[in-house]
């Protein structure tokens, strides 16, 4: 009857924690959202399966950590990465020019780091950044100066900004565009965002000259990428929790109306580029069909179970660092770290890499795949010459992919 007893108030004591957990006050304000996945049933025509991407060439292992956003000047490559710093590749040299942040521990101080996202230059030379901790940042290439445009503090119809994204420029108006990816969760509790799916994005316009910002379109499901088309009358932006990409007039009748340019992805689309044929790349952060969904896939319905999870990794997290005062170990530092920023998300979606190749209709007409999740969590395409660029804002390369192997589907 002891061992009995024991084991009712084990059970009736975790349930209490359980309860606690998902209802009880003073934890994360997270409340997710009930959602339907909706994928390709297989991956047939456009988007057969190839290990395209697989046969990569693996460019600049360990000199480069999360190559988010690439953008090119006078031949040579910009890319943001993991410890703040915004570096330049010319052939086989790697070399920083600029810093967004403060000398920092990397991903454990990620917020005093800087985490340069998307990047632009103008016709003058100068690097437009979308800084996901310090905001919409303009970089002077040569002399390594870095000036705030929006600080993070910029209130935009009542709202500051929490996770600068991605940008865009149209110089002829002297307009920047960027994406906001959420107005509640920083780029470090992206986790958090993920397991909500909350329509909390939006996408901004900044006037160079006035200084004047505006919400040209919110109630998104974390805007990610955004892209001009080449006339300027619309723009693209990437919706990463609808798994689509909305076009948003910007004149006549229609304007700042989105409606959908390209939906059902397989896979969340991040950032958006040209391509020579007059249509556009886009990168998948994972990629999937409906035979091969992710754990977070399964969770889609059970809102209550991801307000768990993520409640009780916060809540061990708290535990970790309250011992942490007692007892500093680097160790029980980077288990906190990992706990508070829900690092386990990784494990719940697929580790499939994706590159799709759109016409100027939004139609997909060729793919790229990594079956085996060997380049996975790719974020941005950069086509130059024959070869695509595609950059990560996670792994530790670039790759480079020569387009004389692949021919475009029909």
């Amino acid at each position: 009857m002891g061992i009995i007893s024991l084991g009712l108030k084990f059970i009736f004591a975790n349930v209490l924690i359980i309860l606690y957990i998902a209802y009880g006050p003073g934890l994360l304000d997270i409340q997710p959202q009930k959602y339907t996945v909706e994928l390709p049933k297989r991956f047939e025509g456009v988007l057969k399966q190839n290990d395209d991407l697989n046969q990569a060439e693996i460019l600049y292992q360990g000199k480069i950590s999360g190559p988010e956003s690439l953008a090119l000047y006078k031949g040579d490559i910009y890319t943001g990465t993991a410890d703040g710093n915004i570096v330049k590749i010319s052939k086989d040299k790697v070399s920083v020019v600029a810093k967004t942040g403060k000398n920092c521990e990397q991903h454990l101080e990620s917020p005093i780091c800087g985490r340069p996202l998307g990047l632009r230059f103008d016709k003058k030379g100068n690097l437009y950044v979308a800084d996901a901790y310090y905001g919409i940042l303009m970089v002077n290439i040569d002399s390594g100066s870095v000036e705030t445009l929006l600080p993070m503090s910029t209130e935009v119809e009542g709202k500051t900004l929490k996770f600068p994204d991605d940008l865009d420029i149209d110089e002829e108006q002297g307009i920047i565009y960027f994406s906001d990816g959420s107005t509640k969760w920083p780029f470090n509790r992206i986790a958090y965002l993920l397991l909500e799916h909350s329509n909390c994005g939006r996408v901004i316009s900044f006037n160079l000259q006035t200084k004047e910002t505006k919400v040209v379109a919110d109630g998104l499901y974390f805007s990610n990428g955004i892209q001009l088309t080449p006339d300027k009358s619309a723009l693209l932006i990437a919706e990463w929790g609808n798994r689509r990409i909305l076009k948003l007039p910007l004149k006549g009748l229609k304007k700042e109306k989105p409606e959908v340019f390209s939906d059902k992805f397989p896979g969340e689309p991040d950032n958006i580029r040209p391509s020579s044929s007059g249509g556009y790349w886009v990168a998948l952060s994972t990629g999937r069909n409906a035979s091969s969904l992710g754990k977070l896939d399964y969770l889609a319905e059970y809102p209550l179970v991801r307000k768990i999870m993520a409640r009780f990794s916060l809540f061990a997290s708290s535990c970790l660092n309250y011992v942490l005062q007692i007892w500093p170990s680097p160790m029980l530092k980077d288990l906190a770290f990992k706990a508070e920023s829900f690092a386990m998300i990784f494990q719940l979606i697929p580790k499939y890499g994706l590159i799709l190749e759109l016409n100027s209709n939004g139609e997909i007409i060729r793919s790229m795949h990594s079956p085996d999740g060997s380049v996975p969590f790719l974020t941005e395409v950069l086509e130059l010459s024959d070869s695509l660029y595609v950059g990560s804002f996670i792994n530790p390369f670039l790759l480079r992919i020569k387009l004389k192997m692949n021919s475009v589907s029909s």
